[in-house]
């Protein structure tokens, strides 16, 4: 809800970049963490709900299920629900590779 009103102040105007590197169950800011899946790549998006919907899936699709399978038990896409039923944005987009 926060992040949508801030959003909402720039819309048009907004870039989501999701950077799928060094991805583990902590923060990768931590000193010290354990990479649990190899690099994906990059999202770019101008609309953030379907951003990390894309950073989502790709991240499923390289681990072969669900995220809280290797993580934690955490259901990490109801964000993305909240988020489109709010009205935040899509979680429909269309994945292009370059």
């Amino acid at each position: 809800e926060h992040a949508m009103g801030v959003v909402e102040s720039k819309r048009g105007r907004i870039l989501c970049i999701n950077i799928l590197t060094r991805i583990s169950k902590d923060c990768d800011c931590m000193t010290s963490f354990e990479q649990i899946l190899p690099d994906i790549g990059i999202v770019v998006s101008r609309h953030p709900v379907a951003a990390d919907a894309a950073s989502l899936d790709l991240v499923e699709r390289k681990a072969g299920g669900a995220f809280s399978t290797i993580a934690f038990d955490i259901p990490y896409r109801t964000q993305i629900e909240y988020a489109a039923a709010l009205g935040f944005g899509s979680a429909d987009y269309e994945l292009v590779t370059v």
